[in-house]
């Protein structure tokens, strides 16, 4: 009859056979008849929504949820990323069969000669990336087994070991092996099939420029893919350290929160239980509110009445607090005074409210005449504003700080108690000395009680786990990127031997050829890198619209992205090139 928020989550379990469209279809004449009224006299709207059960933990999270959710968002990237891997283990393939095919040349020419049709040779090389990658596959199952603790701990997951043994896992092991096995073995399979035999017997043998041109664009793609990811996790981590260490209007540090019971006993001892930690010398002071600082807080619309006399509607979060609030949590009064103690005329008849209230309310100039003349259309009030509080977070830092009003209770009942100790002493010496005093006052229940900052901390679990998964499969992608780039510039050089020792003899500098061969590498580079930032730019930003409060992009994690692989490529060819223009030219001519 009074309040009208959705203030319980309720279950339903369907009859067997029953559609949940069905029912759901039946709930805008159930709102009609049974809730629409109420809404009306609010100018509220309402609307009756089912979820299903297994669709909670990576659906929206909605206000005062049970349990922590997962991000739907997170989970994609990291598939996203684990496909990435997939990827790179096939085109690391796919260059390494293709630039090594002058290896397998005349075996190839042999065979054909012999009678081998391309059929016959287009199945040899599949089988072999096929057995490779289910070898692979098999390997990559019995390493997971040993990693599984370290994923376990890393991901927050509780896996069965046993279960990655299970028929169904094998089976897609198996499966997925045999199509990564197709996919990185087709192109280098009907590359080896098509050789020349008669070029290859008569040592005309080259690669061709097709070939060239598909390990370019394959490895484009890995710069491509590495500077995306580089980008990515720079990113994710600059977003995860500012809403961590973002300013909540409040001072989180060793400051405790105790629940009070809801025990009409406990209720009416709580002045002696805050005198007695008062007297242990660890508690400065403390706080008795309606709400916990790392949980969103009780909302509703009130009536509010504007100094010309005007009134209007507008949705608020409420909250009780006493005096001593705002010296409890270090949070400042911006305008106007706090809460007298013990002062009845503000018990009945003053209220505060934060920084965002007075904006939206649009009180910016003569906010200490505003008022608020209702709870509800049926129940007139008259409140005035008496100050106003500098904002302050309520739950996670990177949502929305709402309008809020805050009563004044005085020293009557709440639900958490706040202590602020003494930072100059062990916080253990003050928790033991805190539970004293409550066994003293109050030895029939147990002291629940957690540090703010603790609570807080653990709101920002999933985003701290997304950037440590993400950093770990990062550091692999990149890893195996560069050895993929680095067996190229190998082979490469390789095969360059030659011309390297002529330039030599006809007298070019080492520097001069590590220049030379770097180019080509340079151009790929900086095409990648070029076509990654835009990709880079809208992925994130795609992310980072998850966050009410968000960092800027800035050019620096491209820049540095560019100079890691500018790095990698560098050092790679400039040590291979080093050992070839290094070398005697009479050993890589020789041969001829």
């Amino acid at each position: 009859n009074w309040w009208y928020g959705g203030h319980v989550y309720t279950y339903l379990l369907l009859k067997d056979g029953n559609d949940i469209n069905r029912l759901q279809a039946k709930m805008p004449a159930f709102f009609n008849n049974h809730m629409k009224k109420t809404f009306d006299e609010f100018s509220g709207k309402g609307e009756l929504a089912f979820q299903p059960l297994t669709d909670i933990y990576l659906g929206p999270e909605y206000v005062w949820e049970a349990y922590p959710h997962g991000s739907k968002t997170n989970v994609f990237a990291l598939q996203v990323v684990m496909i990435f891997l997939l990827i790179f283990a096939c085109v690391n393939y796919v260059n390494l069969a293709t630039a090594f095919a002058a290896e397998r040349a005349t075996e190839v020419g042999i065979r054909k000669m012999l009678g081998s049709s391309r059929k016959f040779l287009l199945i040899q090389f599949l089988s072999e990336s096929i057995l490779l990658a289910v070898f692979s596959g098999f390997m990559a199952l019995m390493l997971s087994w040993i990693l599984l603790p370290y994923f376990s701990g890393l991901a927050g997951l509780h896996i069965n070991s046993q279960r990655l043994f299970s028929l169904e896992n094998i089976g897609i092991v198996v499966a997925l092996s045999f199509c990564i096995g197709i996919v990185a073995g087709v192109f280098p399979a009907f590359y080896l099939a098509s050789i020349n035999s008669l070029n290859v017997l008569k040592g005309k043998f080259m690669n061709s420029e097709k070939g060239e041109i598909v390990r370019r664009i394959l490895v484009s793609g890995q710069y491509f893919i590495t500077a995306l990811l580089l980008t990515g996790v720079l990113i994710v981590a600059h977003q995860t350290k500012f809403i961590m260490n973002k300013d909540l209007g409040f001072n989180k540090s060793n400051l405790v929160e105790l629940s009070i019971p809801k025990d009409s006993v406990v209720q009416q001892h709580l002045d002696v239980f805050k005198q007695e930690l008062r007297k242990s010398g660890n508690v400065l002071e403390t706080s008795l509110t309606d709400f916990s600082m790392n949980k969103e807080a009780n909302s509703f619309s009130p009536t509010l009445k504007n100094p010309d006399g005007t009134t209007f509607q507008m949705g608020c979060d409420v909250a009780w607090i006493d005096a001593v609030f705002l010296k409890t949590i270090d949070a400042k009064i911006i305008i106007g005074r706090n809460f007298i103690d013990g002062s009845e005329a503000d018990e009945d008849g003053a209220i505060m409210i934060n920084e965002t209230a007075m904006k939206k309310f649009g009180w910016k100039d003569n906010v200490l005449l505003g008022e608020m003349s209702a709870f509800t259309p049926r129940e007139p009030v008259k409140f005035k504003v008496v100050g106003v509080i500098k904002d302050f977070s309520l739950g996670a830092s990177y949502q929305l700080v709402h309008p809020m009003i805050f009563f004044f209770r005085g020293n009557r009942d709440g639900s958490s108690l706040y202590a602020r100790i003494d930072n100059s002493q062990q916080a253990s010496t003050a928790i033991n000395n805190i539970q004293v005093a409550w066994e003293k006052i109050f030895p029939r229940q147990p002291m629940e009680y957690k540090f703010v900052d603790d609570s807080l901390n653990a709101i920002y679990e999933k985003e701290q786990r997304f950037l440590s998964l993400l950093i770990n499969f990062s550091v692999i992608i990149i890893g195996i990127a560069a050895l993929g780039i680095i067996g190229l510039i190998s082979f490469t050089v390789q095969r360059k031997k030659k011309e390297i020792a002529i330039r030599k003899v006809l007298g070019s500098s080492v520097r001069g050829i590590i220049t030379l061969l770097s180019g080509r590498f340079a151009k790929m580079l900086v095409i990648s890198n070029i076509l990654a930032a835009p990709v880079s730019y809208y992925l994130v930003s795609k992310w980072l619209n998850n966050f009410a409060y968000r960092i800027d992009i800035t050019l620096w994690p491209f820049v540095f992205a560019f100079t890691v692989c500018g790095l990698l490529t560098a050092i790679s060819v400039f040590y291979h090139t080093s050992i070839a223009a290094s070398a005697n030219p009479v050993d890589s001519l020789k041969c001829e």
